[in-house]
């Protein structure tokens, strides 16, 4: 453990930083007062000067990732503005799993991501959908990202090959003849399909928004 910090020596920065160094190492389960207090070299209380509680500490972490999501897109059309900005969450989201798995729960939601959100439904408005088709299609939108990003960017803390991927690599395919046809294509971390989200989601987002 590290020499304790003199007191007043943190700042809210600081905590903020330590917990998602732990969250991004060992997942959102990791991510205790103690463990974090323990990364500045402090004591939980002095961490608790700074955070009201465990879930305040988690609403400022997922802060910290929203506040780069993309909301000004400079591109011609609606569609493309859509498409680039949730690409862009993509890419800030994927390699950390642990803020989806926060997500998922439904309790918990940075306030600053309403402003990427509120970009894209005046992006739809544009193509011509009304408020309810919008809402609708905003849903769908993230729905579709959030499940590509729950399936193929996994939490992996522990051994590998995971159970999933033995699961794949010892596909017997004399009992599921169909997969003989693709399994070459797969490779055991792609889970039941290979679905690159740069080829997939501008497809999924024009069906959407036709």
């Amino acid at each position: 453990m590290s020499e304790r910090r003199k007191r007043g020596s943190l700042n809210p920065q600081q905590v903020v930083e330590a917990a998602l160094e732990v969250a991004d190492e060992g997942g959102v389960d990791a991510l205790t007062i103690r463990a974090v207090a323990e990364r500045l070299g402090a004591s939980p209380m002095a961490i608790y000067r700074h955070v009201d509680d465990r879930e305040d500490l988690l609403v400022r972490m997922l802060e910290s990732v929203a506040a780069d999501f993309p909301v000004v897109i400079d591109a011609p059309t609606p569609l493309e503005r859509i498409t680039r900005r949730f690409l862009g969450q993509h890419d800030l989201l994927a390699p950390r799993p642990w803020v989806l798995h926060i997500l998922v729960r439904g309790d918990l939601v940075p306030p600053n991501s309403f402003a990427a959100l509120d970009a894209t439904i005046g992006d739809l408005l544009e193509l011509g959908f009304s408020a309810s088709e919008a809402i609708t299609r905003l849903g769908m939108l993230w729905h579709f990202v959030l499940g590509e990003l729950l399936d193929r960017h996994p939490q992996l803390v522990g051994p590998r090959p995971t159970q999933r991927e033995r699961a794949l690599m010892n596909m017997n395919v004399d009992e599921l003849p169909n997969y003989a046809h693709v399994l070459a294509e797969l490779d055991p971390g792609d889970g039941p399909m290979n679905c690159p989200i740069r080829t997939t989601l501008p497809i999924v987002f024009a069906a959407i928004c036709a």
